[in-house]
This record gives structure tokens, C-alpha cells and sequence, in this order.
């Protein structure tokens, strides 16, 4: 039998593996919560060594993680040679980085635009407040003018 027509990916088996990664680092990243939490007094005396400890849990985490997931892909992928087991874990790796992305790019994309829709309301409450000053102010210019000629029509007389 042609070892070319066994070879497919199980797409199943990629799948089963991506959730395996974002389950694990879930867990993990509710592990790391826990643990900071428990430290918080610790990390007020030394605010910088407990960040750089959080951004080393998170990439061991997250490299752990999605070594678990490309395994498990890899071995439920039922084939028969081990390169085809390496190519699942890859592809599941690749998934995980596009599906992560997406997330990371629509989060990044939402709170820019909140925060430019927030910009955006406040310059036009701004606009708004000024143009209303403007107007007081050019209300109490007529005023003062028309009170002004009143005064010099009177003393003209």
C-alpha cells in the first residue's frame, strides 16, 4: 500500500489538540492567578521581580501548554509513521497562533476603538461647551454694546 494515501491530517486529532492548548493554559494562567494572589503582600515590597515572574510563568505556561496539545493531536491522529505525528503537532501549533492572534488583534482593535470613540465624545462634549461659552459671550457683547449706545444717546440729549 502507497505510504502517500495514508498520509492526511486528521483534522479531529487538531482540533482535540487546540482545545488541549487552551484548556491547559487556562488552567495554568488560573494556577499563576492563584499564586500572585497568594503573594500580593511579596509583590508590593517588589513590584518589578513579581512582573518579570508573571511574563516567565506565562510563556513557560503557554510553550508547556502547547507542547501537551501538538502531543495529544499527534497521537490521536492514528498514523503510522512519526513525521505525520510531528505535522498534526504543527499544525495544531499553527491553529492555536491564528486563533490566538485573531483574539489578540479583535481585543487590541475593540479597546482602541473604545477608547477613540471615548476621545471622540469628549472632544465634542469640549466643542459643544465652548461653542455654548461662545455664544454667552457673544450675547453678552450685544447687550453690553446696545447698553452702551443707550448710555450715549441719553448723555447725547
Amino acid at each position: 500500500m502507497d505510504n502517500a494515501i495514508l498520509s492526511f491530517a486528521s483534522w479531529g486529532a487538531i482540533f482535540a489538540g487546540v482545545i488541549i492548548v487552551f484548556v491547559t493554559q487556562m488552567m495554568f494562567s488560573l494556577l499563576g492567578l492563584a499564586t500572585g494572589l497568594i503573594n500580593v503582600q511579596k509583590a508590593e515590597e517588589q513590584p518589578k521581580k513579581f512582573g518579570m515572574t508573571a511574563g516567565v510563568w506565562w510563556v513557560i505556561s503557554g510553550i508547556v501548554a502547547v507542547y501537551l496539545g501538538a502531543w495529544v493531536s499527534g497521537r490521536l491522529a492514528g498514523t503510522l509513521t512519526t513525521f505525520d505525528s510531528v505535522l498534526h503537532g504543527i499544525l495544531t501549533w499553527g491553529v492555536v497562533t491564528l486563533i490566538t492572534a485573531f483574539f489578540l488583534t479583535a481585543g487590541v482593535g475593540s479597546l482602541i476603538s473604545g477608547a477613540l470613540g471615548t476621545l471622540s465624545s469628549g472632544i465634542k462634549s469640549l466643542s459643544k461647551a465652548a461653542m455654548q461659552a461662545g455664544q454667552q459671550a457673544s450675547t453678552q457683547t450685544q447687550t453690553a454694546v446696545q447698553e452702551k449706545s443707550g448710555l450715549e444717546q441719553q448723555w447725547s440729549r
